[in-house]
């Protein structure tokens, strides 16, 4: 049986997609994935789906990766099929994601092909995994402590994706290619024994093959069949399970009953509150056996718990237990405040965009501003305020929000410093300090002056009386925080 028939075997199988449909096809350039497409690609005439070829260069081998691209614009174009392929950083990505390169290439690339299928209105997205992929995951599931699900490996189809190699093995897809005069790109990372896929593939399948079982992969395989099979089963029952102790769902949360669900057997608890985090959070990513049974032994002796689910790179959720209820919901994150700015006056009252006004004071002498605050502290607090030399300043001034990267030099100090750093050391909370007044000269340069009731700049000077014994002679200027009752 040719290739192209064995495709369109497991399709019809597995009901990976039909007549009429159109699919995004991930095509990498090595072998598995350029025997793929030109599989599907031959089956178009008995079988028509409308095919999307998608590349996405990770950015990991520079000029190599590069190459990898146009190789499988040349392939689509030979084929006349249409492609789409794009270039993003990855390796700056995981960094901000926290993640291995592996994971963050993964994560990345799903989110392109998901991406293309819904600009291209494509029903599936095929992807060139084989049955040596699935042999190579069962194992590394193993070897980090997997369950069920695990040692089932992935499916053929988990819509959107479909994986249409499922029943085919690496050394097929080699062979195919070389029939067909096809020259697939060889990704150097592959055979590094740096990454555990790679050390599985190499050596210890091999190593298995010889010393205990020469056809191990096609064992695994029967094993995760079978497995499969029960899976669902308990998936089955575990959803029956989530609506009858669900007590409230809505956007973003879930309530279950404590008792109702500590009443069953201990795996369908466990299946049936992974299956709750699924359902609020998107994936179990980072979800270990561990964090399940903590939960689940707090629930059976209606104590009360918060926990903070890993991120992981996954949304932000917790898990909060009380005797009665288990409730999983998302983090509500509050957007971020917008920039503002604020002129102020020479000499008068500005509003605040979060409410409350700032008041600049002109005074004859730093005494005299001294004195207008001992009045205002005798009938209240003492205000947020900032004074300077009139001689030192370029007035009018403004008041803003604080931007990233934002430098001054503090009072008392030879260098600048990081806003930041002067917040934190300030012990200034991090959601009130989009709202703490950062005061500028107006102009292009925007001279930060300070930071109101944190950090006063190189001019300021001390606001308590006595606190300098150094004078100055000529005009202050005082900018003070008022609320809309007085001064703050």
């Amino acid at each position: 049986m040719s290739l192209p028939d064995r495709v369109l075997r497991t399709a019809e199988q597995h009901k990976l997609f039909a007549a009429g449909q159109s699919v995004v096809v991930a095509v990498s350039g090595g072998p598995d994935s350029v025997a793929l497409l030109h599989c599907l690609h031959a089956l178009r005439e008995t079988w028509p789906i409308t095919l999307t070829a998608a590349h996405l260069d990770h950015g990991f081998r520079g000029a190599e990766s590069a190459a990898d691209a146009d190789y499988v614009r040349a392939l689509c174009d030979r084929l006349e099929i249409a492609c789409r392929a794009t270039y993003e950083n990855v390796p700056e990505q995981k960094k901000q994601m926290h993640l291995s390169s592996q994971e963050a290439a993964r994560r990345v690339r799903h989110a392109f092909l998901r991406r293309v299928a819904k600009e291209v209105g494509a029903d599936r997205i095929a992807l060139g995994h084989t049955r040596d992929d699935r042999a190579e995951t069962i194992l590394l599931n193993l070897f980090r402590g997997t369950g069920p699900d695990g040692l089932a490996g992935f499916p053929a189809v988990r819509l959107p994706l479909v994986r249409p190699l499922y029943d085919v093995s690496r050394a097929e897809t080699v062979e195919y290619c070389a029939l067909h005069g096809l020259s697939p790109r060889t990704d150097p990372s592959n055979t590094s024994l740096y990454y555990g896929r790679n050390r599985i593939r190499h050596e210890l399948l091999p190593y298995l093959a010889t010393h205990f079982n020469p056809r191990i992969s096609d064992a695994l395989l029967r094993m995760a069949d079978l497995v499969s099979v029960d899976n669902e089963a308990l998936a089955t029952d575990a959803r029956r399970c989530l609506a009858l102790v669900r007590r409230e769902h809505g956007t973003g949360f879930i309530v279950l009953s404590a008792d109702t669900l500590a009443h069953g057997s201990l795996a369908l608890q466990r299946r049936t509150l992974r299956l709750a985090i699924s359902e609020i959070r998107g994936d179990l990513h980072g979800i270990d056996q561990e964090l399940i049974a903590a939960v689940l032994h707090a629930a059976a002796r209606r104590e009360r718990l918060v926990v903070q689910l890993p991120q992981d790179g996954s949304p932000a959720c917790r898990i909060s237990l009380d005797p009665d209820s288990l409730t999983v919901a998302l983090e509500r994150v509050a957007a971020a405040p917008a920039k503002w700015r604020v002129e102020l006056p020479a000499e008068g009252e500005a509003a605040l965009p979060q409410g409350g006004r700032i008041a600049t004071r002109v005074f004859a002498g730093i005494g005299e501003a001294r004195r207008a605050l001992e009045r205002i502290e005798a009938s209240g607090p003492v205000p947020d305020a900032l004074l300077f030399p009139l001689a030192a300043v370029r007035l009018p001034l403004a008041a803003r929000s604080w931007s990233k990267g934002d430098r001054m030099r503090p009072r008392g100090m030879s260098g600048t410093k990081k806003l930041q750093d002067i917040f934190v050391d300030g012990k200034t909370p991090s959601k009130q300090r989009a709202y703490v007044p950062v005061i500028v000269e107006s102009g292009s340069d925007e001279r930060i002056l300070g930071v109101l009731g944190v950090q006063g700049g190189e001019f300021s000077l001390p606001l308590a009386p006595g606190a300098s014994r150094t004078e100055i002679i000529g005009p202050c200027v005082l900018i003070m925080a008022l609320s809309d009752s007085g001064v703050t």
